[in-house]
């Protein structure tokens, strides 16, 4: 049952970023501002586009003591506790960030794929991930819920019961590139009243980022890389316009779907003719799914195949748009080159 939840999920998440990934409108920028009056909260209104450069951060001044108010990505204003002690998080990759800000022994509820999350207490609740259960919250009253632009496929505001009773809620964009991901934990930072905290986790991406930059020049002959994110029949991978993309090049590694944008399909064919010289899979669902990849008929004449350079990565690291892709990054890097890289040279923030 788990194993056809997260699969689902990534279903989910895939047709959400190929949606997303078409759009050219840009994200508003995240503004905060500071309130005295209790006004209810307003209605969250539908994202229109995804930004494909980082926004300025918010600059907060002169918060009350009892709320402030900032203005979300789509523009909507949300009033915010000043005093944050209880959360409940909606989506890992929020509540990746929140932990990686210092806020998991906050996190008192969180969906079901979420519950693996190093850092959050092990007996807090786990809700559904498709019936978010509205009346449990209200009944924990969180001082927020930061839930995902994921909800909003059907209507504007899913958790409308909950900021009817007050609760503040606040819908995170689901990122596709770098850029998008660090603006989110810079948003998040500003909610949380963290943004040293927020801006300490960029600046350790980055050192990373630049390391395997740097030691990625000196590679004389680039590999040829396949990176499976789901497993046949139904096969994908990524173009440009995604991390992993990004973190493939960082690598100095060439992505054979470098041409293509976005969340890719992939067939037997493409494949043959393509011939990488590495594939790495970041599938998780299947017993062995480098054994599923070398037995795959036809697969057994892939330069790859023969060679058994075949690898798996971590599936949270590489799929969850949060500080933690640099974990996958390490992984790439040491599996495509292991003559550059090794433990010795990098290390993970």
């Amino acid at each position: 049952m788990r194993r056809f939840l997260a699969m689902l999920f990534m279903v989910v998440v895939l047709a959400f970023l190929a949606a997303c990934a078409n759009t050219q409108t840009p994200a508003a920028t995240p503004t905060i501002s500071t309130s005295n009056e209790q006004a209810e909260q307003a209605e969250q209104t539908e994202q229109d586009g995804q930004s494909q450069t980082e926004p300025a951060p918010a600059a907060i001044t002169d918060i009350s003591e009892e709320y402030f108010t900032i203005t979300d990505f789509s523009g909507v204003e949300l009033r915010i506790p000043s005093n944050i002690e209880t959360i409940v998080s909606i989506m890992p990759s929020n509540t990746e960030i929140l932990v990686g800000l210092g806020f998991g022994e906050k996190i008192i509820a969180t969906d079901v794929f979420s519950a693996d999350v190093a850092g959050i207490a092990a007996e807090i609740a786990v809700l559904s991930a498709d019936n978010i259960d509205m009346e449990y919250i209200i009944s924990i009253n969180p001082d927020i819920v930061i839930a995902s632009d994921m909800l909003r496929f059907t209507e504007d505001n899913p958790l409308a019961p909950l900021t009817a009773v007050g609760i503040a809620v606040v819908y995170v964009p689901i990122s596709s590139t770098i850029s998008e991901i660090q603006r989110d934990i810079r948003f998040l930072g500003e909610i949380m009243s963290a943004t040293a905290a927020a801006e300490n986790i960029i600046n350790e991406m980055n050192a990373l980022i630049t390391e395997i930059s740097l030691i990625a020049e000196n590679i004389a002959a680039p590999r040829t890389v396949y990176l499976e994110i789901e497993a046949a029949p139904f096969m994908f991978s990524v173009g440009n316009g995604v991390f992993l993309h990004e973190l493939l090049e960082t690598a100095g590694a060439i992505n054979i779907f470098a041409d293509q944008n976005g969340w890719v399909s992939v067939t037997d064919e493409i494949l043959l003719v393509a011939n990488p010289d590495v594939i790495i899979t970041n599938v998780s669902w299947l017993d062995d799914p480098i054994a599923e990849i070398a037995a795959r008929p036809g697969w057994e004449v892939l330069s790859a195949v023969q060679n058994g350079q075949i690898f798996q990565i971590d599936t949270n690291a590489s799929s969850r748009p949060t500080q933690n892709i640099t974990l996958a990054l390490l992984e790439l890097a040491a599996a495509i080159y292991p003559e550059y890289f090794s433990a010795e040279s990098t290390q993970s923030p």
